[in-house]
């Protein structure tokens, strides 16, 4: 009876936080830096050339 209780409360409330809180910051972080070093290692040199 006492056992029960602690184990079903203590994983629910960590998973929901660190899900919420870990998912924008990773995935923004991820998308921005491979989005502006390959548009910026590429795209500049050969658009700024060519055009």
């Amino acid at each position: 009876y006492s056992p029960p209780p602690p184990p079903v409360k203590s994983p629910p409330p960590p998973p929901t936080p660190t899900r919420t809180v870990e998912a924008p910051p990773p995935s923004e972080e991820f998308i921005i830096p491979p989005t502006i070093g390959h548009q910026y290692a590429s795209p500049p040199p050969p658009m700024f050339q060519g055009y």
